[in-house]
């Protein structure tokens, strides 16, 4: 396992996280401005993770068919940084509910382009047998989000709310250049070998294949265990709450 292409990947993600624990700290206040009901305000909360839904799918194929490119991965997860950096920092700007609602949508929409791309990088970088603790020491340095996303409210959302707003993508577009700077020019040799064949079709040009293959599926493992997960994600979440 390479030590450095573990770190940048886990640098990326936690730049990613910051902003999106950034988000879900400060949004919800700067709606209560707007919106007295704490439905609504829960329902509007929750229309990223619906986007996400509906685009990081996608996103993942596209994602599998550059990664046997030169550039890789790192367009969407470039470009998306730098597109979503900009919703998010005129948040603290919106005067309306509507100029509001459309940075919040649009931070979703663009951020929801790369965010599962991003998470997806360590599979280019790390042999098959040690992803598992790769993603170990990922996790635990995005971890460290939450305590900066608190400092920076904290410190600077009293002094200035825009200036917070800004700090956050501002550390996502700068951690994401750095970890393509290293990371960018490795990618063809470190693609693994199962990664680079391409005499074999892809079964999967959709995610409806990917659904439809599940349900095919005599043994049902595979749809066991996106049901475990599912569960286990819905009472991470109800703790969350």
């Amino acid at each position: 396992m390479s030590g450095s292409a573990v770190l940048w990947v886990a640098l990326a993600i936690f730049a990613q996280e910051s902003v999106w624990n950034f988000y879900d700290a400060q949004v919800p206040a700067q709606l209560r401005h707007f919106v007295s009901s704490a439905t609504v305000i829960g329902l509007i909360m929750g229309l990223d993770t619906g986007l996400g839904v509906i685009i990081q799918p996608w996103m993942g194929l596209i994602s599998d068919r550059l990664a046997l490119r030169r550039t890789g991965r790192w367009p969407i997860v470039v470009a998306g940084a730098c597109v979503a950096a900009v919703p998010f920092a005129l948040i603290p700007w919106a005067t309306s509910l509507p100029v509001l609602m459309l940075c919040i949508f649009a931070f979703g929409l663009t951020a929801n382009s790369f965010k599962g791309v991003t998470e997806t990088l360590v599979s280019d970088y790390v042999a098959p047998q040690q992803r598992g603790k790769a993603q170990g020491f990922i996790k635990a340095g995005v971890s460290l989000t939450i305590i900066v996303s608190a400092l920076i409210s904290l410190l600077v959302v009293d002094h200035s709310l825009k200036a917070a707003f800004a700090i956050p993508p501002i550390l996502m577009i700068g951690m994401v250049a750095l970890s393509y700077r290293f990371l960018g020019r490795r990618h063809l040799t470190a693609l693994r070998r199962e990664n680079t064949d391409t005499d074999q079709a892809d079964p999967f040009s959709s995610p409806w294949a990917v659904l439809k293959d599940l349900a095919r599926e005599p043994s049902r493992a595979r749809l066991l265990l996106m049901a475990g997960i599912f569960c286990f994600a819905g009472m991470w979440a109800r703790w969350g709450l």
